[in-house]
């Protein structure tokens, strides 16, 4: 562990570092209130050749001004977004999608403008607002059935949204991080694959569709600060108990989340019963 730095003839602990093999998740550090800011090279000077094995890299900061007296120009490691700051409602959609990385920017311009068109009619088809054209739902119904099932995943058309949402709970004091499942039925649609089996009727027959976990921020007031999951499928498919996996990686992915988050948040999960561990 290295510490930084000496002021005068009293010691004056400003931050200090530590340097963790990556076979190790670090989670007591993160626990302890240390942040991941990065993973070495494996090049001790002078040779700058690859000789030594990489370490992630943990920082506790105990001044939040070291930089300055270091004389360091200020950089904040963790950007904070204020609620309500940012561009207008006509440009919400280009904010939160515009940097998803979909191999193509014809299709991130295209996922703007789908999220745009969803956005002006919540929880109705775009076809019942009378006030989009006719090419503009053509285009996003194009956008939908043919899909670059490689480069267009849940994970990267999310990913920017994401990262819009931590900016803003670090902001925040305290965030629920509420996690819930949803049932999405494909019982009229025979023809789709990697389904699930989501419920039986009286006479067991199987309804099949998808299982969504999603985590939902909000604020301690209930105020929506977005999405920073949602999950289809368990990590493990192969497990004995698979929609409980599913909740379990949704808490792993907060865990993660958490990491990002300056220490004076306080994050806390919301979660079912269903989704709490068995004790053995």
């Amino acid at each position: 562990m290295k510490t930084d730095m000496y002021e005068d003839d009293s010691l004056e602990i400003w931050a200090v570092e530590t340097f963790v093999d990556p076979s190790y998740s670090g989670t007591c550090f993160t626990a302890a209130g240390f942040h991941w800011v990065g993973q070495t090279q494996g090049r001790p000077a002078p040779t700058n050749a690859c000789t030594r094995s990489k370490k992630a890299i943990f920082v506790y900061e105990f001044s939040s001004g070291w930089r300055t007296r270091l004389g360091l120009p200020a950089a904040p490691i963790y950007p904070i977004l204020e609620l309500g700051a940012g561009p207008d409602a006509d440009q919400w959609a280009e904010r939160e999608f515009g940097a998803a990385d979909l191999e193509h920017k014809a299709r991130t311009d295209r996922l703007v403008k789908s999220v745009d068109l969803l956005s002006r009619s919540p929880g109705k088809p775009i076809t019942k607002n009378i006030e989009i054209s006719r090419s503009a739902v053509a285009g996003y119904y194009r956008f939908l059935e043919r899909p670059d099932t490689e480069a267009m995943t849940p994970e990267r058309i999310l990913a920017p949204h994401r990262v819009q949402t931590i900016k803003q709970m670090r902001g925040e004091d305290t965030v629920l991080c509420v996690i819930d499942k949803t049932k999405i039925s494909y019982s009229t649609r025979p023809a789709c694959e990697g389904l699930d089996v989501i419920g039986t009727n009286q006479t067991e027959a199987k309804s099949r569709g998808i299982r969504m976990h999603t985590t939902l921020a909000l604020t301690s007031n209930g105020l929506p600060l977005g999405v920073l999951r949602n999950g289809f499928a368990p990590s493990d498919p192969d497990v004995e108990h698979p929609n409980r996996q599913r909740w379990l990686d949704a808490v792993d992915d907060v865990v993660e989340c958490a990491k990002e988050i300056r220490r004076s948040t306080r994050m806390v999960v919301v979660i079912e019963r269903e989704g709490l561990p068995v004790a053995k």
